[in-house]
C-alpha cells in the first residue's frame, strides 16, 4: 500500500508524506515486507525489512510530486541505484544536476546524461567521460547540441539502429549538414534519419564509405535498383542490413544467400524475407541458425513442410506445424493426433 501511495501519479498524496516515504519508508515504520511475508510462522521475519522499504523509497523518488526540497538532504547518502533515480527527474536545479554529473557511480552519470535537463556545458563535459556508456548516453539525449553530436560520433560507436532522438528531430537542413561532413560517421548519422529526403536519400547511397552504407540499406525508401548498387559496391558486409529492407528483390535475396553460407546472420534475415523464394529457402534450411525461420515461411513448398515435421530440431518442427501453408489434410492429422494424446 505505502508504494502505491509513494508512486501515486494524480498529484493529491501531500508533499510531506511523499517526503517522509522518500526519506524513510514512511511513518511508523513497516512491519513486514515481501521478503518474509510467506512465513506464516512468522520465524522468518526479516528484521528491519529494508527490501520492503527500498520499494517505498523507489516509488517515491521516481515520483515527480516528491519535491526536490525532499531529495537534496538525502542524495549524499543514498544507494547508487536511487542516486540514479533523482539525476533522471528533469526539474532538477543545476547545482544538485552538475553534482551528480561528478557521481562516481557510472548509472548515475548515465542517468544525468540522458536526462533532457542537463544543461549543455554539463552534456559536454559527460561527453569525454571515460565511460562509453556514458558517452552514449549523451548521444541519446534529445536535446544534445548537434556539434557536440558531431564530435561524439567521430569517436564513439552508437546503435543507429535504435536511434539517435536528436537525428530524429534534425529539420532537412541539418541532415543535409551531416550529409556533407568529412566524417563517415557523421554521415552515417544522416543515414540513419527514418524520413530522408529523396535528395538526400540519393546522395548518401552512393557515399562510398560501408558505414554509411549499412546503416542507409534497410531504408524504406530505398528501392531494388538502390539495394542492388549498394550489394554490388559493398558485397557481403552489407548483406544483412539489405535483407531486412523490404523492397529487397527475389533475386538478390538469392544471390546473398549462396554467397553467405559462413554467415548466419544473414542467412536468418534472408529466410525472414517475404519475397525469398522457394529455392532460396532450401539454402537456408542447411543452416540450422536459419532452418526453423526457413520452415515457417509460407513459399516453402509443402511437401517440405511435411517432410520437416519429423525434424530432430523441436523449434524447426514447430515452426513447420506453424506454417500457413502446410495442407490442410496434415493440419487434421497433426490436431488429431494431438486429442487422441490427451
Amino acid at each position: 500500500m505505502r508504494s502505491q501511495l509513494a508512486a501515486n501519479p494524480t498529484g493529491t498524496v501531500p508533499a510531506q508524506i511523499l517526503t517522509d516515504l522518500a526519506a524513510t519508508g514512511g511513518t511508523p515504520p513497516i512491519t513486514s515486507c515481501g521478503a518474509c511475508r510467506g512465513d506464516a510462522s512468522g520465524s522468518a521475519r526479516c528484521g528491519e525489512h529494508a527490501p520492503g522499504i527500498e520499494v517505498i523509497r523507489m516509488a517515491a523518488l521516481q515520483n515527480p510530486d516528491t519535491p526536490i526540497s525532499a531529495l537534496i538532504p538525502i542524495v549524499d547518502q543514498v544507494e547508487p541505484w536511487a542516486r540514479a533515480v533523482i539525476a533522471a527527474r528533469t526539474d532538477l536545479p543545476p547545482n544538485l544536476l552538475e553534482s551528480l554529473a561528478d557521481d562516481m557511480d557510472t548509472l548515475v552519470r548515465i542517468a544525468v546524461a540522458e536526462n533532457p535537463g542537463t544543461p549543455p556545458h554539463l552534456m559536454r563535459a559527460l561527453a569525454h567521460d571515460q565511460s562509453t556508456a556514458v558517452r552514449r548516453a549523451v548521444a541519446r539525449n534529445p536535446t544534445v547540441p548537434l556539434d557536440l553530436l558531431f564530435e561524439l560520433a567521430a569517436h564513439t560507436r552508437f546503435n543507429l539502429r535504435a536511434g539517435i532522438p536528436r537525428i530524429q528531430s534534425a529539420t532537412d537542413r541539418e541532415l543535409y549538414g551531416l550529409a556533407i561532413s568529412r566524417t563517415a560517421q557523421v554521415r552515417a548519422l544522416a543515414a540513419s534519419h527514418p524520413d530522408l529526403p529523396d535528395a538526400l536519400r540519393q546522395r548518401l547511397t552512393w557515399d562510398p564509405d560501408p558505414g554509411v552504407a549499412k546503416n542507409l540499406a534497410d531504408h524504406p525508401a530505398l528501392d531494388a535498383d538502390d539495394l542492388r548498387l549498394l550489394a554490388a559496391r559493398h558485397g557481403p558486409r552489407l548483406y544483412s542490413a539489405i535483407a531486412r529492407n523490404l523492397h529487397s528483390p527475389s533475386e538478390l535475396l538469392h544471390t546473398m544467400a549462396r554467397n553467405s553460407h559462413s554467415v548466419p546472420k544473414v542467412i536468418r534475415e534472408i529466410a525472414r524475407h517475404p519475397a525469398t523464394e522457394p529455392r532460396t529457402l532450401s539454402i537456408c534450411l542447411t543452416d540450422p541458425y536459419a532452418r526453423h525461420d526457413a520452415a515457417a515461411h509460407p513459399a516453402l513448398p509443402a511437401d517440405q513442410i511435411t517432410a520437416l515435421l519429423d525434424d530432430a530440431d523441436p523449434a524447426t518442427v514447430s515452426a513447420a506445424a506453424g506454417n500457413p501453408s502446410l495442407p490442410r489434410p496434415v493440419m487434421r492429422k497433426l490436431i488429431d493426433q494431438a486429442l487422441h494424446r490427451r
